[in-house]
């Protein structure tokens, strides 16, 4: 979490970025100064959102502008994230899907309204045009496929993990390994 203290008219935004091999505590500092004539309230709300984006830079996080869509996020995945991490094919298999299922719907649709009742419609969709054989809702207390439910919790405990490899995430379980059978 960022820091913020109000120097003069000025705002000093610090990040903490843990510590380095000598102890020692690795900072990364902003100054942020709002538009002249600003309302001191104004001011530090600028400031606050300002702290959020400089965050996620120095952390190295993607920051996703409010007003991009889904589309251009999956022509982003493809070309920056898929050649590294995922093969050609599979990578494939999943624009064909993409295509097929998803971007007729969303594809001009802000990642900001994109919310669960429209997902909801999305697979209602693809069940009456045959894309899935189950209903699957994203609304409270439904019951999802066990492999859908399974990857989905899988994926966030290891996105918590990456967020913060010194906490433990709640809901994970560690467990001694058992030793061999003789």
């Amino acid at each position: 979490m960022a820091t913020i203290a109000k120097r003069g008219a000025a705002f000093r935004i610090t990040v903490s970025l843990g510590y380095d091999a000598d102890y020692k505590q690795i900072r990364k500092t902003l100054t942020y100064n709002p538009p002249p004539g600003t309302a001191p309230q104004k001011a530090r709300k600028l400031a606050e959102e300002q702290a959020v984006l400089f965050e996620q830079r120095v952390r190295g996080l993607p920051s996703y502008g409010e007003n991009m869509t889904f589309g251009q996020l999956c022509d982003w995945f493809f070309t920056t994230i898929a050649p590294n991490k995922i093969r050609e094919r599979t990578a494939d298999n999943y624009r064909q899907s993409l295509n097929y299922y998803v971007l007729p719907t969303f594809r001009n649709t802000k990642l900001k309204d994109i919310t669960p009742a429209r997902l909801d419609l999305l697979f209602a969709d693809m069940q009456k045009g045959g894309g899935v054989s189950e209903t699957v809702t994203l609304r409270e207390g439904s019951n999802l496929p066990d492999l859908v439910k399974n990857k989905m919790v899988k994926t966030a405990k290891k996105w918590a993990c990456q967020m913060s490899p010194c906490e433990k995430p709640s809901g994970v379980k560690y467990s001694a390994p058992t030793p061999p059978k003789r």
